[in-house]
């Protein structure tokens, strides 16, 4: 199905007649992450609330991407990583639904993860 993408709609209706499953497609170049925050929790210390809106520019459903995060101090270099799994954050269906966003969103544990004072932080994003 990567290699043949217009050949998805067929093998979508054959399928169903099989009652068997077509996988979503994997394309990072569709997926765009729109806006990123790494909120503190005031009543925990070393704890974080990290939201991520990322959004499916192609016309096909995407297949959800796992998420590197790095917690970096004031100079750049890494203090903490954590990978993330789309089902850590709900996402039980497994993929984006075509031309649309959606929310990942996760706790953190930042002091469990080494890391309770940082500087910043990047994401990126990949297919395990």
């Amino acid at each position: 199905v990567q290699a043949l993408p217009d050949a998805r709609p067929a093998l979508q209706a054959l399928c169903q007649a099989l009652k068997c499953e077509v996988p979503s497609m994997r394309n990072l170049a569709a997926l765009e992450l729109s806006s990123a925050t790494l909120t503190p929790d005031l009543l925990n210390s070393g704890r974080y609330t990290l939201s991520v809106l990322i959004r499916n520019t192609s016309p096909d459903q995407i297949e959800w991407p796992a998420m590197d995060i790095l917690i970096k101090d004031e100079d750049g270099a890494p203090l903490a990583r954590r990978i993330l799994r789309p089902q850590e954050a709900g996402h039980e269906t497994g993929w984006i639904a075509a031309k649309s966003s959606d929310r990942f969103t996760v706790e953190l544990d930042l002091q469990a993860l080494g890391a309770p004072v940082f500087s910043d932080y990047s994401i990126s994003v990949f297919y395990p």
